[in-house]
């Protein structure tokens, strides 16, 4: 009765250490409509397809994805993904919203330009 009762104990905690791994995997996960982010691996999915991205862009897309529908001006997202000490041109945001716009492919839609004003992503 002793080995049966560990064993059951045992099953137990293997299924309680197996939920919390499940649980743990989804709140490293970003999801909007096909797009899924792996935040733990540093990972983009569109569709269930794998799609590379550059340090830059995969920071741009998970800031966008955690913020839809907020208006990032071109300064906010400069200083955000590049930091505060950035002395570079400031085009190279446009060049990184392009690259990562060609990434989304067929999802391009989501990443809208305000013009005179910054970025946006999903929402209205």
């Amino acid at each position: 009765m002793a080995r049966v009762k560990n064993l059951l104990k045992r099953i137990e905690i293997q299924n309680q250490i197996k939920e919390n791994l499940d649980e743990n995997h989804k709140k490293n996960l970003l999801n909007y409509e096909d797009i899924s982010i792996d935040t733990e691996n540093k990972l983009m999915f569109i569709n269930n397809e794998n799609i590379e991205l550059k340090p830059k862009e995969y920071d741009l897309i998970v800031l966008f994805v955690k913020n839809k529908g907020r208006l990032f001006e071109r300064e906010n997202l400069l200083d955000i993904v590049w930091g505060y000490d950035y002395l570079g041109d400031p085009r190279t945001l446009d060049t990184h919203i392009n690259r990562l716009r060609n990434k989304l492919g067929e999802k391009a839609y989501l990443l809208k330009t305000i013009r005179g004003f910054g970025y946006k992503f999903g929402g209205e």
